[in-house]
Parts: structure tokens; C-alpha cells; sequence
């Protein structure tokens, strides 16, 4: 989708004032302009291409500054966009994140995924720490990448190039590009089939817990309650050894939401800020902050 000519011309504007804020190390100017730009973009920005730059932006801000927690939200934020689970960069400032707050399991995570997506270039200029901590996982990758003909994996950020992860890899351009021309319920067909070529145990696998969390995310827009309904179980199986910071919880409260379960909702919310200590309720989902019982 495109925005308005005369919006986007302003958002650019903003972003650049705020770039050259940045390069000045005027940090809290920077963000705000961003902000300023942001609260342009229509809602649910998380739709639109210019909120993949305007969050990378503001990630970057406060990565610079060394608040991590706070670089991450907005990492996380542009990762929802367009091109967001493609682009190295945010991979990378998400597995820098990550591994500066002490989780190393996702931080090798999306460390590896900038590391397939743009090689051991995009850690040039970077602190040696971060390709140290996946060294050795991609010594076994390249090693394992001798001896296998084929072996089973899934989409997004499978270790083993074989032919299920190239059909992973053209359902998520396929996912992708049709997200972008606000195809949403052609998008969502995209993650029923990926869905359908995960391994027989599909929910140990990494990729199910994105998958599932995007059909109930569509689900929700189409407002096709009963398919969210359907699939929300599903999220709390998925990805085992993903942390447990309350996203789950969200999900659940929002899909309980639009289905009119308000009770419902409100504790799962709760559930959701306690796990998280808040940081679930930025953004997007601030609009959930009045139902919870304590703040």
C-alpha cells in the first residue's frame, strides 16, 4: 500500500531531520521527530513500508544508546512489517539485543538469521562477541551441509538448504508480496500451507510460533473469529523453548477480545503485563492497557 503523497513527503522529512539529530548524537530530538513521523502513518502501521524504517530508526536510537529493552520493541515492531523477518539488519540488532539482555537461545536465533541472509559481511563493523556466540553453530551447519542429501526442516530460518526450506522460502516471498498488495486472505492461505510442511512434529519447530501468531493476527483483520478461535490453542504449544514473556498470553487476550470475551480477555492480559513487566502493551497494543487490573 502506498501512502498519500503529500503524508509520505512530510515522514521523510521528519526521518531525515531525525537522521541528522542521530548523527549529531542529539539522541532525544532524534526520537522524537521519528515518533513525530510514526504517528503519521495510518493505522495498523504495522502494514505499511514506511514503519519498517521509522521503528528500524528508532531501534537504532536507543541500540546507540545502550538501552537494549527499548531497542528491542521497536526491532521487534519492524520485524511485523514489510520486510521486516527478511531484512539482516533488524536479524542482527535483534540478536544483538537479545544477547546484550542475557538470552542467548534467541539471540543465536536471529544472529544465525542474519548471518543467512547476508553473510559474515554484516558483522564487520560489529563488537567480535556476536559472531563468536554463533561460530560454532555454523561450523556445523557447514559441516552438516557435506554430508546431507535432504533433511526435513521448515521456513524462515532453517539451517539445512534442502527442498522443503526452498518451499518455506517461496511461501514467505509469496506471504510476503501479498501482505504488501493487501491480499490478506491470500496471505493467510500462504500460512496454511506453510503450516502444512513443517515436519510431522510441527510444534517443536522454531517457525511455528510465527506462523501461527500471523494466521491469528489475518484471522482477526478478515474478522473470521472462528478460525482465530480455531488456532489459538495452538500458540501455547508452540515453539517450547521459546521464552515466556507473556506473548502467548497476548494473543490469546486479543483474540478474546474481538470475539467479545471480555473477561476472558482481561485476564489473559494480565497474565500478559505481569510476564512482561509491560513491554507487551508498546505500540500497537497499548490499546489493551485499559482492560488490565493492575498497571
Amino acid at each position: 500500500m502506498e501512502l498519500n503523497e503529500k503524508i509520505y513527503n512530510r515522514i521523510c522529512a521528519l526521518c531525515e531531520t531525525g537522521d541528522a539529530y542521530f548523527e549529531k548524537d542529539k539522541y532525544q530530538r532524534a526520537v522524537e521527530k521519528y515518533q513525530n513521523a510514526l504517528s503519521l502513518v495510518p493505522e495498523p502501521k504495522v502494514e505499511w513500508e514506511a514503519s519498517t524504517w521509522i521503528y528500524v530508526a528508532l531501534g537504532e536510537v536507543y541500540y546507540y544508546c545502550s538501552q537494549y529493552s527499548e531497542a528491542m520493541i521497536y526491532f521487534g515492531e519492524a520485524e511485523k512489517c514489510p520486510g521486516g523477518i527478511e531484512n539482516p539488519l533488524i536479524n542482527l540488532r535483534l540478536g544483538q539485543c537479545y544477547c546484550e539482555c542475557d538470552d542467548s537461545q534467541l539471540a543465536k536465533e536471529y544472529l544465525l538469521r542474519a548471518y543467512m541472509l547476508e553473510g559474515e559481511s554484516i558483522f564487520e563493523d560489529e563488537d567480535e562477541k556476536y559472531f563468536e556466540l554463533i561460530k560454532d553453530d555454523i561450523e556445523k551447519v557447514n559441516d552438516s551441509n557435506s554430508n546431507v542429501e535432504y533433511k526435513e526442516t521448515s521456513i524462515e530460518s532453517a539451517p539445512v538448504v534442502t527442498e522443503l526450506y526452498k518451499k518455506g522460502q517461496e511461501l514467505m516471498d509469496q506471504f510476503n508480496q501479498l501482505c504488501e498488495c493487501g491480499k490478506i486472505k491470500e496471505a493467510r492461505e500462504v500460512l496454511f500451507q506453510a503450516w502444512e510442511i513443517l515436519p510431522d512434529n510441527k510444534y517443536e519447530s522454531d517457525e511455528s510460533y510465527w506462523i501461527v501468531a500471523n494466521i491469528l493476527d489475518l484471522s482477526m483483520e478478515l474478522r473470521e473469529l472462528d478460525v482465530a478461535n480455531e488456532w489459538v490453542d495452538k500458540i501455547f504449544l508452540c515453539d517450547p523453548e521459546r521464552p515466556d514473556t507473556g506473548e502467548r498470553e497476548m494473543w490469546a487476550g486479543k483474540v478474546a477480545y474481538v470475539s467479545g470475551k471480555i473477561e476472558k480477555a482481561k485476564k489473559y492480559f494480565d497474565i500478559a503485563y505481569q510476564k512482561s513487566s509491560g513491554r507487551n502493551f508498546v505500540g500497537e497494543n497499548a490499546v489493551y492497557r485499559d482492560l488490565l487490573s493492575t498497571k
